[in-house]
């Protein structure tokens, strides 16, 4: 993608939200490249990412269960999976993403940050 179709701020949004996970990157690429477009703008701006965001959370929200966030609040918290049970089909639909560094940790899809913290 050549730099000038999408604002810095846009970029730095879009990575984060992405969490590393290539295909959560592609698809915040791909919806805010559509809010540009539908707007008539030829550059990704901050709100076409921030519009990505909150399609996501929404997706997110009508998967998961109350008692999801609870776990959720405490994968954000501690960055740990307890109990496989209970954070398995978070793991599957990726609203925890799993790291391996020197030392295996997860945490919260990025969208969802704002849930857990209100």
């Amino acid at each position: 993608m050549q730099e000038k179709l999408i604002e810095p701020e846009a970029l730095n949004l879009a990575v984060k939200m992405g969490a590393g996970v290539f295909r959560e990157t592609a698809r915040i690429m791909q919806i805010a490249a559509d809010s540009a477009i539908e707007n008539e703008r030829n550059c990704i701006a901050k709100q076409d990412v921030q519009r990505a965001e909150r399609e996501i959370r929404s997706d997110f929200k009508r998967i998961l269960r109350s008692e999801d966030y609870d776990t959720l609040a405490g994968v954000y918290k501690n960055n740990e999976i307890r109990g496989i049970e209970k954070i398995g089909h978070l793991l599957h639909n990726l609203s925890v993403l799993e790291y391996v560094n020197d030392e295996t940790w997860c945490d919260v899809h990025p969208t969802l940050e704002e849930l857990i913290k209100s």
